[in-house]
């Protein structure tokens, strides 16, 4: 049973990692800064907080539209509307 467990948490984890790297990869593009990704995630929350980015920021949009796909992927992999989003249909 924990081999089972292993099996389904380590693809997961793995994901997770990739996307947390790439999200803190955009994170330092759009900020112009280096950090940990808990750093990158609070400074950009407080220059939105501060209104020095919105929407309208070039890669803001873009970050964040990015950053849900990716956290839907490893935590909700079968939503429909991410397998919508995904070109999959959602069934």
């Amino acid at each position: 049973m924990a081999i089972n467990v292993l099996d389904l948490v380590t693809p997961a984890a793995e994901a997770r990692q990739g996307s947390d790297a790439a999200e803190a990869a955009r994170l330092t593009r759009l900020l112009g800064m280096e950090g940990s990704l808990v750093e990158l995630n609070r400074a950009l929350s407080d220059k939105i907080a501060k209104g020095e980015v919105d929407l309208q920021t070039p890669g803001l949009a873009e970050h964040l539209w990015q950053t849900t796909l990716a956290k839907l992927a490893v935590d909700q992999p079968n939503y429909a509307s991410y397998k919508r989003e995904l070109g999959d249909g959602g069934g």
